[in-house]
């Protein structure tokens, strides 16, 4: 293994290149003393969507996706259960009450549904050769979905908060 002296990475000794900045391995001194960059030509650097990851790191995302699936299917299912139940609620009893905890459940269904998408990714870094930077990849986009939607109810309920603050204030 060598380390990439632009970003850092470690690469395998069988590249010339980094494949994340493609920086070449050894960068010859020029005439002058100072030393050069020269790009890493295609062949030389390895093919991103080809990378593999090794067993420890495998093994390590496979545990990852196991717990992921398990608590993204519970909040599912949960969330299933607590929209249905407060949409029957808020129609048998017509109180109000019963509509934050149908967005709630809906919430919940769509945050598992996120969960639960990029265990499925991660999965299939482990069961699937060849293709582990582009599941990775979609893991990431799944979790980034999940975290935004976090994101905005967490500002969304700031806000709230804030007018509710000042309405009581008033």
């Amino acid at each position: 293994m060598w380390e990439c002296k632009s970003c850092h990475k470690m690469i395998e000794d069988e590249f010339d290149g980094c494949a994340i900045c493609g920086t070449p391995r050894h960068v010859p001194p020029d005439p002058k003393g100072q030393a050069v960059e020269e790009p890493a030509t295609p062949r030389t650097v390895p093919p991103i969507a080809r990378y593999e990851f090794n067993v420890e790191m495998k093994e390590l995302m496979g545990d990852l996706a196991k717990k992921m699936r398990l608590v993204g299917k519970v909040l599912s299912v949960l969330g299933w259960f607590s929209a249905v139940a407060s949409f029957l609620c808020l129609i048998l009893v017509q109180n109000p009450k019963w509509l934050s905890t149908l967005v709630h459940g809906i919430i919940a269904v769509v945050l598992g549904h996120g969960i639960g998408g990029a265990a499925a990714s991660l999965r299939y870094i482990v069961e699937s050769p060849g293709n582990d930077i582009n599941n990775l990849m979609e893991a990431l986009r799944s979790l980034k979905t999940v975290f935004t939607v976090l994101y905005w109810l967490f500002i969304i309920s700031v806000v709230i908060v804030f007018l509710t603050a000042l309405v009581i204030v008033s």
